[in-house]
């Protein structure tokens, strides 16, 4: 017994279960995103709810509310209800098919273009009261089929 709560209170520990409660970024109204799904938010800040961001094949470069880029294939980041700007840009030699983003404000089962500005996509989701996931797709300019996938978020 005492070995398994030495190695609780360790974890515990590394894992910031020190009772603190990290604060969200007053810039970007999210906290710090995570590029690692199976991470466990203990710690939330009061009030936020986590976003899931899947990013399908990582050829996209993904920012969550202005936060840092990244081509990790998920991104979960605890954000305070609301609307929630998205942004995706291909990396080299990949694009902005017809229909990036699903599951965001005005998909209604397709998937939606989002707002185009030179090769960056730009969507919002309406995170309420509870976890939300969203996913995008940027596809490769030689085979426009690599984002017909069945929906990440089940």
């Amino acid at each position: 017994m005492k070995i398994i709560s030495l190695v609780s209170i360790a974890m515990l520990a590394a894992c910031g279960g020190g009772g603190k409660s990290p604060a969200i970024d007053s810039a970007t109204q999210h906290d710090a995103p995570v590029h690692d799904a199976a991470k466990v938010f203990l710690d939330a800040p009061p009030g936020t709810f986590p976003l899931t961001v899947k990013n399908v094949i990582s050829w996209c470069s993904v920012t969550v509310n202005g936060g840092p880029a990244t081509t990790s294939s998920s991104i979960v980041t605890n954000v305070l209800p609301g609307p929630i700007t998205l942004t995706a840009t291909p990396i080299p030699n990949f694009e902005i098919g017809p229909t990036p983003w699903h599951l965001v404000d005005g998909d209604t089962g397709g998937g939606v273009q989002g707002t185009l500005s030179g090769s960056m996509t730009t969507a919002t989701v309406t995170v309420g009261s509870a976890a939300k996931c969203v996913w995008v797709c940027c596809r490769s300019q030689t085979d426009t089929t690599d984002c017909d996938v069945p929906d990440q978020c089940p």
